[in-house]
């Protein structure tokens, strides 16, 4: 066994340094040390749900959990700093800003599975892909092909699954005229991302500048979704919430985060944009996201 899970950390370690470069990030030097195996797993299921768009059942995260406590009890410290590296992976997901994810995923997706299907008798390759393929829906390697029935017993309607965004603000910049330079524009980025599952994660920028100096801030969640006729229920769970001032660092701060369920009236239309998706709260605030 031991072999197929040097594979997967090996794969974990090819992806920090990318997402390192790319990342912004906002890690102060700290890190979390390896704890109980049933964390460990909860931090790996959030780094391949992440990178796979996809999301593990609880027979999965078992199986998973396994193997993580088969690597736990190893006397090896490389081991150990293996289990370390997983929670430094997950907090540079988490500093990726909200308008590079789209391109980071892409791009660490397209690894993760290039390696994982040149290994189909490979047990942990064969878990991942089966997590991918499952809920992208294509027959999974040497894994007979899910229910239809089970897919859609969380009654999302098909046509609300994928990421929907909103781009809201002027986008407009300051030029200082005495260098030159130009500030970041201002503006917010609002994504929802749904899965047929009953799931969602949603991801928000906030970004102002004056002068030269940004205030971003950044709020990440993933939460329960249900649908019944025209209204969505979202029950969010934890999430984050990062502020960054260019001028005023003293003020910069990532804490926890727990938003209220909202309740969604929707509706279905399309324009020159593509297909678009409106809602309206139970404030009577209105939305519209475009299907990316």
């Amino acid at each position: 066994m031991r072999h197929y899970v040097t594979r997967l950390f090996v794969i974990l370690a090819i992806l920090t340094p990318l997402i390192s470069i790319n990342a912004q990030s906002h890690d102060k030097g700290s890190s979390q040390p390896a704890s109980k195996e049933a964390v460990l797993t909860e931090r790996l299921v959030f780094v391949f749900e992440w990178i796979l768009e996809a999301h593990f059942t609880q027979a999965e995260r078992a199986e998973l959990q396994r193997i993580v406590e088969e690597y736990s009890r190893s006397a090896n410290t490389s081991d150990q700093q293996a289990l370390r590296n997983i929670a430094d992976l997950q907090q540079k997901i988490d500093s990726i800003p909200a308008e590079r994810v789209v391109e980071m995923r892409t791009a660490i997706q397209g690894q993760v599975l290039k390696q994982m299907r040149s290994q189909p008798n490979d047990p942990t390759a064969r878990l991942i892909l089966s997590v991918y393929e499952r809920t992208h829906n294509s027959p999974a390697v040497n894994q007979p092909p899910q229910p239809v029935v089970e897919r859609r017993s969380a009654g999302i309607p098909a046509e609300l699954v994928g990421q929907w965004l909103a781009r809201r603000g002027s986008g407009s910049m300051y030029q200082n005229p005495n260098n030159g330079s130009v500030s970041a524009p201002d503006g917010t980025i609002d994504s929802y991302k749904f899965f047929a599952d009953g799931t969602y994660e949603h991801a928000i920028l906030m970004q102002n500048s004056l002068y030269n100096c940004t205030i971003r801030v950044f709020g990440r969640e993933m939460g329960k979704l249900t649908s019944g006729g025209s209204t969505l229920t979202l029950i969010p769970g934890p999430g984050t919430l990062e502020y960054n001032d260019t001028c005023r660092p003293q003020m910069n701060s990532k804490k926890a985060n727990q938003i209220d369920s909202q309740v969604w009236q929707w509706q279905l239309s399309s324009d020159e944009q593509g297909a678009k998706l409106c809602v309206v709260d139970s404030k009577n605030a209105s939305s519209c996201y475009y299907k990316q």
